[in-house]
């Protein structure tokens, strides 16, 4: 406890409680008031970055996310020998925020919000973060990796009851990987004839885990993670959020319409990033990571198995109604 106060120390507060809550992350009850201290792996630099932007939104009217406190001297992050630390004021969640009807919509308003105020400064640092044609080399990679291990499957039995599942499913989601793959070339090919694609300051991970609901009326969302955000395309970040919700909730094309239009509310899409959007959602990511991570692993664990088959399972019967919204994407 000794070493929370010296940390206390040098934000001005004195300790009354503590109370461990998770991995590196504490509720701490000071002098004035309670606060969220938490343990931090990324670097100093990237998390000062974080706390600008955090608080930058904050000061654009973006009330959903969490600045971080700042020292005596200044700093928003203390950093020891080997460690990194922040402090947030706590927020108190009142319920899961999978109990609030519509909280995925409120989520990519949010994200519409904030992407829509960062373009200006991401555009002036001069980003160039992850090219589509990065993003094109991975889904190639990708889907090699889904082919050869169902050859090594048929061959070698590779990856046991995982590497079935994907032999079985081969052929249906190569299918949709190649027409993913095939869209983004030409997609490509129009950007670099027509215009760069915006760049934002990009989340890169949000989901259902990320929001915290405060207010007796349920109507307050808070955003957190953001420790590693950084400036990127919108629409990859758009695309892993409505990945990450449709994991949480039974998705299908209408969901996708009204979470689209909730963005949109605040971030209007340009005709270039529909069609990019268009592809990254034709392209099945998380079932491509599983199937990579299976074919680069030695010895497949029991846990390893398990996860990776819930992955596939839970995505290939969401893969036509996925290839129905992307079409629908762009022909609006």
């Amino acid at each position: 406890m000794e070493w929370i106060r010296h940390i206390l120390y040098e934000y001005d507060l004195t300790l009354s409680a503590i109370e461990a809550e998770g991995h590196h992350v504490w509720k701490v009850q000071t002098n004035r008031g309670m606060f969220r201290l938490s343990r931090q792996m990324e670097a100093e630099e990237q998390l000062v970055f974080t706390s600008g932007w955090l608080q930058r939104l904050r000061q654009s009217g973006i009330r959903s996310v969490i600045p971080y406190s700042v020292t005596k001297y200044g700093e928003s992050v203390v950093s020891s020998a080997d460690s990194r630390y922040i402090l947030q004021p706590w927020i108190q969640p009142v319920c899961s925020v999978r109990d609030v009807s519509g909280w995925e919509r409120q989520l990519m308003r949010q994200l519409g919000r904030i992407h829509q105020a960062s373009a200006a400064a991401a555009r002036e640092a001069g980003t160039i973060g992850l090219t589509p044609s990065v993003v094109q080399k991975r889904w190639l990679d990708g889907m090699n990796a889904v082919r050869e291990l169902a050859h090594q499957y048929t061959r070698h039995q590779k990856g046991g009851a995982f590497g079935l599942l994907v032999c079985e499913s081969e052929s249906y989601v190569i299918s949709l990987v190649e027409r993913a793959v095939e869209r983004l070339g030409h997609t490509i090919s129009n950007l670099i004839a027509d215009e760069k694609l915006p760049h934002v300051l990009c989340h890169g991970r949000l989901r259902s885990h990320y929001v915290l609901v405060a207010g007796q009326d349920r109507r307050h969302l808070y955003l957190t993670g953001f420790e590693r955000a950084g400036y990127d395309g919108a629409v990859r970040d758009l695309t892993v959020c409505v990945r990450h919700c449709g994991d949480d909730v039974d998705w299908n094309v209408r969901l996708g319409r009204r979470w689209l239009a909730a963005y949109e509310a605040e971030r209007q899409l340009s005709e270039a990033e529909r069609q990019l959007l268009s592809c990254y959602l034709l392209y099945p990511e998380p079932m491509m990571r599983a199937a990579k991570s299976c074919l680069d692993t030695a010895k497949v664990g029991r846990s390893e198995m398990g996860r990776w088959m819930h992955i596939w399972r839970r995505h290939l019967p969401r893969l036509f109604a996925m290839q129905q919204f992307a079409f629908e994407i762009i022909e609006k």
